[in-house]
């Protein structure tokens, strides 16, 4: 899968790789001795194959993030830079906007952290050095391969480390002061929920860099003691240190390990045919300039020939064309003459109404939110006038409007008769 989108430069960090209108961002970190090109890029046979973010944003389940390559300044030979100066330039490139003016990551309102070996380390001594900055934010933390507290192999090799006077390797030693009393921090940080909307997932290898099938693995680069110290760790099947973030394909264990995390935490995205619904329907809100509210959703939902005129219909013939007429005239007359106000931006994903969506596509099991299952996620809104307005409607039909709802999930049609 050959990239579509133009990769940095060797040796380039903290630049975006795509910026689009998303609130949320995935914010990728490379590892010690690495850059935001060759930790990411996977290879086949000496030949460019495929490239991690990119896998991102051609992956809908994640819902089209911005994607941005975080990063820091790595060499054998970088000296007194230490973790604290790696922190600091990170940093940097999520506040400050780059040279076209375009708006920093930490603009964003949720940002989602994948972070390779060294990278993650720099994340987290970032964030509890820096909590304030993100206490009102959606953070992730996907660390894969990070050593938390420290890898033995660095003891082992430790003294290339000392002889460059490299003190981002030497504070990867196992138990280094540095490590230790960021551990502590870190989870002092977790305790109080100073970032009260953090969650996380850790990873590490299964097998050595140099591995023979037959032969057993004693070492590895990041211990799973290591790797798994605050949140669930998962062990990578059939990876190594550095192929746990070089997936060649949606299947590939750290990627799919991603996108669980994300539906886990952020929900289950759209169809796109939906999501084109609701932002169309969203636009003319703004352009009215009036708050939106449930009315204004419904209405889009009733659009001719729709899923949601198709079930109103078959309960209750015509009703779908009157019901339209009736959220039309409040959002023309009746909603401007309350003055509610301005319209405000808002995340689909906030709303309580696709909240419930999101659990009821999990129920059944599937990787979206179809018009159905947000239909009927809507017409369950205890609190909704909207909502108490269709009941009346129907009155004694509407439970038949809910069985005639739940019926097509399997894409029959409507119940002859009806």
């Amino acid at each position: 899968m050959t990239p579509s989108l133009a990769l940095p430069a060797k040796g380039t960090n903290n630049l975006w790789y795509t910026l689009n209108d998303s609130s949320s961002v995935i914010v990728f970190v490379h590892g010690i001795l690495s850059d935001s090109l060759g930790c990411w890029l996977a290879k086949e046979n000496g030949e460019q194959s495929t490239y991690w973010p990119q896998l991102v944003t051609e992956d809908a389940r994640l819902q089209h993030p911005a994607v941005f390559l975080g990063g820091f300044y790595t060499a054998v030979d970088a000296g007194k830079y230490d973790i604290s100066d790696c922190a600091k330039e990170l940093l940097s490139g999520l506040t400050v906007p780059d040279r076209q003016l375009q708006r920093p990551p930490l603009e964003h309102k949720r940002i989602v952290f994948v972070c390779h070996s060294t990278g993650g380390i720099v994340v987290r001594y970032m964030l509890t050095r820096h909590a304030e900055k993100f206490k009102d934010k959606e953070i992730g933390l996907v660390l894969i391969a990070s050593p938390s507290y420290g890898a033995k192999l660095a003891d082992t090799i430790g003294g290339l480390a000392s002889f460059y006077d490299n003190q981002l390797g030497v504070h990867l030693k196992w138990g280094n002061d540095v490590l230790r009393n960021l551990d502590d921090d870190f989870k002092e940080l977790l305790d109080k929920k100073a970032i009260p909307q953090l969650v996380g997932i850790e990873a590490c290898e299964n097998h050595f860099i140099f591995h023979r099938k037959f032969l057993p693995d004693k070492h590895f680069v990041v211990e799973r003691e290591s790797a798994g110290r605050y949140f669930t760790v998962r062990m990578l099947k059939d990876t190594d240190h550095f192929s746990t973030v070089k997936p060649n394909g949606f299947d590939h264990p750290a990627h799919k390990l991603l996108v669980e995390f994300w539906l886990r935490h952020y929900g289950v995205p759209f169809t796109q045919d939906l999501k084109d619904l609701l932002e169309s329907s969203k636009a003319d809100m703004r352009t009215r300039n009036l708050p939106y509210f449930t009315p204004a959703l419904l209405l889009v939902m009733l659009y001719e020939g729709g899923f949601a005129s198709s079930v109103f219909n078959a309960v209750k013939p015509n009703s779908a064309k009157e019901l339209r007429a009736r959220f039309r005239q409040y959002l023309d007359n009746e909603l401007p003459a309350a003055a509610p106000g301005a319209f405000q931006d808002f995340d689909w994903l906030n709303r309580d109404d696709v909240r419930r969506a999101q659990q009821l596509a999990a129920e059944e099991q599937t990787s979206s939110i179809s018009e159905r299952i947000l239909l009927k996620a809507v017409l369950l809104s205890p609190e909704s006038r909207a909502v108490a307005q269709v009941r009346q409607f129907f009155a004694t039909d509407f439970d038949k409007l809910m069985d005639e709802i739940e019926r097509r999930r399997n894409g029959a049609s409507a119940t002859p008769g009806m």
